[in-house]
């Protein structure tokens, strides 16, 4: 990924120093931010390589720059990754998320069963509610 990022930055004009590699390869250390030059550099090179995959079919190939977004969450990922990340969810794709697995696709399900019950539960308070404020006769 990052030999594929950085060719397009050598064909785009703004080449990737051998440090700006190896902070794109290493994984993500929360206390250790990108600096906002090399990110906004190279968001938008990332940017165009998805929208260059998309337009040509290449997205289907697993090796593909946007199917890099599986590593997303995952423990240990490249910085890379969490830009890719950043682009897509920012909105400068039009790819779609992929589908999330592991923990976060259990999280989400008891959210979701969660959220069903609460609302089972609502409409039978203000039933409760309707039928005590109206009374049985």
């Amino acid at each position: 990924m990052v030999a594929l990022l950085s060719k397009e930055a050598m064909n785009a004009g703004v080449p990737l120093s051998d440090g700006d590699r190896k902070l794109l390869a290493s994984e993500v250390i929360p206390g250790a931010p990108i600096s906002e030059e090399l990110r906004n550099r190279t968001k938008k090179i990332i940017e165009k390589i998805l929208s260059r995959e998309e337009e040509s079919g290449a997205e289907e190939d697993p090796r593909s720059f946007g199917n890099t977004l599986e590593w997303a969450g995952d423990p240990d990922y490249p910085n890379i990754v969490m830009l890719t990340e950043e682009v897509v969810c920012s909105g400068g794709s039009r790819r779609n998320l992929p589908p999330l697995h592991g923990w976060k696709w259990v999280k989400e399900r008891f959210q979701l069963i969660g959220c069903g019950l609460s609302l089972v539960l609502l409409m039978f308070l203000i039933a409760t509610a309707v039928g005590l404020i109206f009374g049985r006769k």
